[in-house]
């Protein structure tokens, strides 16, 4: 869209978006108070009907953010970034100018790669601040790089799904003295407050206006124009409001409400641990060592007996020590000493339903972000929740919306990191077309013991090698996911065992050559005998050729072919199961 200067006068001076904008902010400040605690203080609601204000207050003092209960809900999401898989190509440029917009966006920003780059600033704006704006600036070197652009920094903008026809930001006193601005107004009053000064951008310039009493003016020297012919920039979000699709959503959105309730709840449980916390102790009263129980000494109240305020002691201890022993007949009817000294313990039993409560939230939240069905749990007898154990196919079954909900995601990163690419691609080569950025898939959210479980329950069946394999290989991620030799090294003898899939009996069955039945018989003996930084580092048809040879060795040792006593399966005793 090209804006003339009447409609930029328009703009600036009735902003026209400004409903859109300010629910914009609302619905950040509201995130950013539940993800990161942003705002905590003072965010707590007042019952009337159930709390003073002296318990509201302290209520309000003593407030534990929900940073760490989306911390736990958002944590595994981050695997979308590192997951194996993927590639990325530009249509338009040649190899070398393919290598060197690889090496360009390896290093975007602050030293890190631009996927880095969406995950730490990109994703974080999405989930917090879903209607900002990912912009891509211009250093004054001429190096294209990307920046986030809060909501409250936009005075309006003109979504177009993603794309925007126009945006103004409101510049701040130092943006405006960053961009050149000689102003003595400016130059002495609070750094962080919104200026005079508006930064108006469409498909055609840039360009900064001051905002007079009801004039608009434009600021000499600092238009420039637009090299992309389009506002480089796109909305956080993908998400828009069916209601107002000029209106973008945070993946978040329908979780907020449980989280309001989450952190409330979670205000009164920790109240309630602080007001009844302590042990309440039962004594009888001590007499005052002091005025020897009379309340005053030398005809004025007894320093230690006298309680703030009053002009006369009681004549007992208001404090006592453990060195003071009470001494006094007992009751002959009720000898018992606990009547006389006792602690009073604190109603654990209301903690435990409380803390119950708050995990059964914590629970909805889960699964109502990341499509599983609802727990089962149970009382046990100190009134914590149980999680019930579930069958290994309700476990596999509940993973499968979680699998959707990471693609949905990775489908918003790769076009949100294909749409910068682009727009950085456009600007440094003139022969550049497009972006073709595709993030992997390979997510590993099983167990070993749930995935091994499934690959043994899949060979009984009798399920088509291929598949066989696939499982093999996402239990062998999950296995040695912190172990990148060990990973590598298992994934490297999927190919160099024979018959992968079947036992050393069962091989025997298939009426194979004899070197090939040796080969399966002594695989594991072999494995015994070759150390892992050689099988890392050397070739699979070399180590083939190895296995062979240790093979052919087996079998010239024996004149004929002994079944094995008991069935082997070099796989189990290879991952050590």
């Amino acid at each position: 869209m090209v804006c003339d200067f009447e409609y930029i006068k328009k703009v600036i001076l009735t902003n026209p978006n400004k409903d859109l904008i300010t629910k914009g902010v609302e619905m950040a400040n509201k995130l950013m108070l539940h993800v990161h605690g942003d705002g905590i203080k003072g965010s707590l609601t007042k019952h009337d009907y159930f709390e003073n204000p002296d318990i509201f207050a302290e209520r309000n003092r003593i407030i534990t953010s929900n940073a760490d209960l989306f911390a736990r809900v958002l944590q595994s999401e981050h695997m979308i970034f590192t997951a194996q898989g993927g590639y990325s190509d530009y249509d338009g440029l040649t190899d070398n100018q393919k290598k060197e917009l690889n090496g360009y966006i390896d290093s975007i920003r602050y030293g890190i790669k631009l996927r880095k780059w969406v995950e730490m600033f990109a994703l974080d704006a999405y989930r917090c601040d879903p209607m900002s704006v990912i912009y891509v600036e211009v250093s004054e070197d001429g190096k294209p790089y990307p920046t986030y652009k809060c909501i409250s920094s936009i005075y309006d903008y003109l979504p177009n799904g993603r794309q925007l026809e126009y945006i103004c930001f409101i510049l701040t006193n130092k943006e405006a003295l960053a961009f050149g601005i000689a102003d003595s107004d400016i130059s002495t009053i609070d750094a962080d407050k919104p200026s005079k000064y508006f930064r108006f951008i469409d498909d055609v310039t840039d360009a900064i206006y001051k905002k007079g009493d009801g004039t608009i003016v434009e600021v000499k020297n600092t238009s420039i124009a637009n090299e992309w012919s389009k506002v480089p920039a796109i909305i956080a979000s993908d998400i828009p409001s069916s209601k107002n699709p000029q209106k973008f959503l945070s993946p978040l959105n329908k979780v907020i409400e449980l989280a309001d309730t989450f952190l409330n709840d979670r205000s009164v449980r920790d109240l309630q641990k602080k007001y009844s916390g302590f042990y309440k102790s039962i004594e009888p009263l001590l007499k005052c060592g002091t005025c020897n129980g009379e309340g005053y000494l030398s005809g004025a109240a007894c320093p230690e007996c006298t309680p703030s305020g009053a002009d006369r002691g009681t004549g007992f201890k208001l404090k006592t020590k453990v060195a003071d022993v009470a001494r006094f007949a007992m009751d002959k009817d009720n000898p018992n000493p606990a009547s006389y000294f006792a602690y009073i313990a604190p109603p654990v039993d209301v903690w435990n339903k409380q803390d119950s409560s708050l995990n059964d939230i914590e629970n909805l939240i889960k699964d109502v972000y990341w499509g599983t069905e609802a727990r089962n749990t149970k009382s046990n007898p100190s009134g914590q929740m149980d999680n019930l154990p579930e069958t290994a196919t309700k476990t596999l079954a509940n993973l499968q919306p979680k699998y959707a909900r990471l693609n949905m995601t990775a489908d918003w990163a790769q076009s949100t990191e294909n749409a910068i690419v682009n727009f950085i691609g456009r600007y440094l080569y003139p022969s550049f077309k497009q972006s073709n950025i595709t993030y992997g898939r390979f997510y590993i959210l099983e167990s070993p013991n749930e995935l091994i479980a499934d690959y043994i329950n899949k060979r009984k069946s009798g399920t088509p090698e291929t598949e066989l394999t696939s499982t093999l290989l996402r239990y062998y991620h999950s296995l040695f996911k912190e172990n990148p030799i060990k990973l590598a090294i298992a994934i490297k003898m999927l190919h160099v065992e024979p018959f992968i899939h079947k036992t050393t009996d069962e091989a025997s069955r298939l009426n194979l050559k004899k070197i090939d039945y040796f080969k399966k018989l002594y695989f594991s003996e072999w494995y015994a005998t070759v150390d892992d930084n050689y099988l890392l580092v050397t070739d699979e048809d070399e180590l083939i050729a190895e296995l062979t040879k240790f093979a052919t060795d087996k079998m010239n040792e024996s004149e004929t072919i002994k079944e094995p006593i008991a069935e082997i399966s070099s796989l189990n005793q290879m991952v050590g199961l």
